[in-house]
């Protein structure tokens, strides 16, 4: 069970360095490719925020994945080593996979949108 938490942490960590790195430095308009029209058109074309921040963000995102695939290798490690069978390697990755997802709709999402400026506007566009 401890490595399972151990493998959650570093996934949500993994996550977090892999957003901080995306959107706090190097801000492409290519990661919102997925955004509707509207939005993708009102996002500004950005420079760099000072010399070498590009570079900071890439390197951020090496770590995060390095980060995120140490924590899945770390748990498959650890069921293969303990011969887990299938049904328990299914329950740990799913508890991983929900305690991401718990901390990112109530950490990323709730800290980001609700305490942002962001917040109030995307909720007009949703209004019909």
């Amino acid at each position: 069970m401890i490595i399972t938490i151990i493998s959650t942490i570093m996934i949500m960590v993994g996550y977090f360095l892999l957003l901080y790195g995306a959107v706090g430095f190097i801000q492409d308009k290519r990661f919102f490719f997925s955004a509707p029209k509207e939005n993708f058109a009102a996002i500004p074309e950005r420079k760099e925020r000072f010399r070498g921040a590009h570079i900071i963000g890439w390197f951020i995102i090496v770590i995060a994945f390095l980060i995120f695939i140490g924590g899945i290798v770390l748990g498959i490690w650890d069921g293969v080593r303990n011969d887990f069978s299938f049904l328990k390697f299914s329950v740990r990755f799913l508890v991983m996979l929900y305690a991401m997802e718990v901390y990112d709709m109530s950490s990323l999402i709730g800290c980001c949108s609700v305490t942002q400026t962001s917040f109030p506007i995307f909720i007009q566009s949703l209004k019909v």
